[in-house]
């Protein structure tokens, strides 16, 4: 398990939060919504065991790989976001791919979909991630085709397919 740290952020699966002081029996965190700001304060031991199952993901200075399939690649709406990232090359990860037409939904699947693999830091994911989040994905970490551990984000099974069409690539 990665080392917690005051300044680190913790993906709380649907915001972010910043440790803003670590006891031995606690965690107070900075709610880093932009409509609250506001501090919690949490038991560590549940933190831990959250960050351990993998429900949790603790944010550092530490770099960070993101998967991108959609409008986050180069050429389309979203990439401006990644300003600053490092883009390492192309590559692949286990999905199956939908459109509205206008966006791209990674399900879980056993098709190869193509993207683009970034470095990124946390300024750079955090934002990313409130936007994704609050589109219907979740961030997972998943292995690419090429063995290096990323974040890619997958459609919510909630999401009706109904109205999607399946596709190879965006």
């Amino acid at each position: 398990m990665k080392q917690l740290q005051e300044g680190y952020y913790i993906d709380m699966g649907g915001y972010s939060s910043q440790i803003v002081e670590l006891t031995n029996k606690f965690i107070i965190l900075k709610d880093n919504n932009l409509l609250y700001g506001e501090c919690r304060i949490y038991p560590r031991k549940d933190i831990e065991r959250h960050i351990e199952s993998g429900k949790l993901l603790v944010l550092s200075d530490d770099k960070l790989y993101l998967f991108v399939y959609g409008t986050l690649k180069k050429g389309e709406s979203l990439h401006d976001l990644l300003e600053g990232a490092i883009y390492l090359g192309d590559d692949t990860v286990k999905g199956k791919l939908y459109t509205n037409g206008s966006y791209p939904y990674m399900f879980k699947g056993n098709k190869n979909v193509p993207g683009e693999v970034y470095e990124v830091t946390p300024n750079i994911y955090l934002p990313i991630h409130r936007i994704e989040h609050g589109s219907g994905y979740i961030a997972e970490k998943v292995k690419t085709a090429k063995g290096k551990q990323v974040l890619a984000f997958y459609a919510k099974d909630t999401i009706n397919k109904e109205y999607l069409e399946e596709i190879d690539v965006f």
